[in-house]
């Protein structure tokens, strides 16, 4: 069993004064998360992490780091929304100053399609993604023979995306996620180091269908093809899930609370910990 105490594996810190960011590489998650970790804070500190990956000067704040007010001196949050492919770098703004920076990059085979609210997550291979249809919201009235059109500013796309699973298992993700995902959003996501522009993007799948590869049945390969509309991201007072008890009950079955203090000095060292096995 891997346990991660005080020396968390894939962590990297920058430390300012008593301020410190790690970041750890959840795993064995699918697909891997970031633990983003806040230590040295004082209570009533405004704390904000943001990520940039490299050749971007955008920053994204982390899920529930957003100007959080520290209620402790630390605190422990999950990015289920990274990127992959490019090195990133999460800064840490402390009462609205930078003081703390840390770098990681990630990489994913395939592409996945996440919730990061819940957790779910599918691997698939996008077989066919064809065009992106953008429609402007217009109304035409001809007026005297000529048109008198009233229009706005045009949304986010459209379009079919077919994605293509080799068993019934990878089936049964794919459409527990389109089921059950938190305000109908999923995260298209692929590692940007092999795909172009375009793939990694947020949006609602409106309908789906679910086609055999071989007519007559005899694999379990399918196609699922989604027609799906652009969306933002959830909303920003849900936040991403890292571990629940039962994770925990589940590494340590028959033990005891000792059995998790032999392993974690701290609560902190317990928030860092990967359970998600």
């Amino acid at each position: 069993m891997a346990t991660f105490g005080s020396g968390v594996y894939g962590a990297r810190v920058f430390q300012t004064g008593s301020l410190a960011l790690t970041l750890t590489a959840q795993s064995t998650a699918y697909p891997t998360r970031i633990l983003v970790a806040v230590s040295g804070l004082t209570a009533g500190q405004l704390v904000t992490v943001s990520r940039t990956p490299a050749g971007s000067t955008t920053r994204t704040a982390v899920r529930g780091l957003n100007s959080a007010t520290a209620d402790t001196d630390a605190l422990v949050k999950a990015d289920a929304e990274l990127p992959f492919g490019p090195l990133l770098t999460y800064t840490l703004t402390v009462d609205q100053l930078d003081v703390a920076t840390a770098t990681t990059t990630q990489s994913l085979d395939k592409v996945a399609l996440t919730d990061a609210i819940s957790g779910d997550a599918a691997e698939v291979v996008i077989s066919a993604w064809p065009e992106r249809r953008f429609e402007r919201a217009a109304s035409v009235f001809p007026v005297g023979g000529r048109n008198i059109v009233v229009s706005g500013y045009p949304g986010g796309f459209s379009g079919t995306i077919d994605v293509f699973v080799e068993t019934d298992a990878s089936k049964a993700n794919v459409l527990n996620l389109l089921s059950t995902a938190t305000s109908g959003t999923i995260q298209i996501r692929a590692d940007q180091t092999q795909t172009s522009d375009g793939v990694d993007c947020y949006v609602v799948p409106t309908v789906w269908t679910e086609t055999r590869y071989s007519q007559d049945g005899t694999d379990e390969r399918r196609i699922i093809s989604m027609d799906v509309a652009e969306s933002t991201t959830w909303g920003p007072t849900l936040e991403s899930s890292t571990f629940t008890l039962a994770d925990i009950a589940a590494h340590y079955t028959g033990g005891t609370l000792s059995s998790i203090a032999a392993d974690y000095a701290t609560l902190l060292d317990i928030a860092l910990g990967d359970f998600s096995a």
